[in-house]
C-alpha cells in the first residue's frame, strides 16, 4: 500500500513562513477524514495557491479540482488550484469543499466523460444516466450541492483538531515536556 502523496506550491514571492505546511497538513487532514486513509493512501494532489488562476474561470471562483474524463476509470492523481487572493481561513475551507470533489472522483462517484460526436463534456453521477455539465444550474448540480452541504463540517473538523493539538502542546509545556521546541 503505498501512502498520500501531497506536494503544494505558493504564489510567487509568498515566502510566508508555515505557510505550506499547514496546506500540506490540512490536505492530508481532509484526504484521511473525508475519504479514509485506504483510499487517501492511493493519492497523489498537488495543491496549487495561485492569484490569477481562478478569476480566468470567473469572479467568482475561489477554487478547482483538474478532473480528467476518464469515464468510469478512477483517477488517482489529482491537481487543486485555489485563490491565493482569500486569506486562510477561506482557503481552508475552500480546499474542503475541493477534497470533497477529489473524493467524488476518486470513489467513482462523479464520472467526466467526453463526447467527441458531440463535442461535449458529460457527467454521470452516482450511477444516473449521463448528462452535459452545463445543463444543470452551478448550485444545482448534485456533486456541487453535496460538497456545500459538507465544506463547513469538515472545516469545523479541522479547526478542532487544530485546538486540540495546540492544547496538548499547551499541557506539555507546562509540565516542562515541550516536545516542539
Amino acid at each position: 500500500m503505498g501512502k498520500l502523496k501531497v506536494r503544494v506550491s505558493l504564489p510567487r514571492n509568498d515566502h510566508r513562513t508555515g505557510r505550506k505546511e499547514i496546506f500540506e497538513e490540512a490536505t492530508r487532514f481532509y484526504a484521511k477524514e473525508i475519504m479514509g486513509s485506504r483510499l487517501a493512501n492511493l493519492l497523489t494532489i498537488k495543491v496549487h495557491i495561485r492569484n490569477s488562476n481562478c478569476q480566468k474561470r470567473g469572479a467568482n471562483v475561489g477554487g478547482y479540482v483538474g478532473m480528467d474524463p476518464t469515464g468510469s476509470k478512477r483517477q488517482r492523481t489529482f491537481r487543486i488550484v485555489l485563490n491565493g487572493k482569500h486569506d486562510l481561513a477561506t482557503n481552508m475551507e475552500l480546499l474542503s469543499h475541493e477534497m470533497i470533489h477529489v473524493k467524488q472522483k476518486a470513489k467513482d462517484e462523479a464520472q467526466w466523460r467526453y463526447n467527441f460526436k458531440t463535442d461535449t463534456l458529460m457527467v454521470r453521477w452516482k450511477n444516473n444516466p449521463p448528462v452535459r455539465h452545463d445543463e444543470i444550474p452551478y448550485r444545482e448540480r448534485p456533486w456541487e450541492v453535496e460538497a456545500y452541504s459538507l465544506q463547513k463540517r469538515y472545516f469545523q473538523a479541522y479547526l478542532e483538531m487544530l485546538s486540540k493539538q495546540k492544547a496538548v502542546k499547551e499541557k506539555l509545556k507546562e509540565k516542562g515536556l515541550d516536545l516542539y521546541e
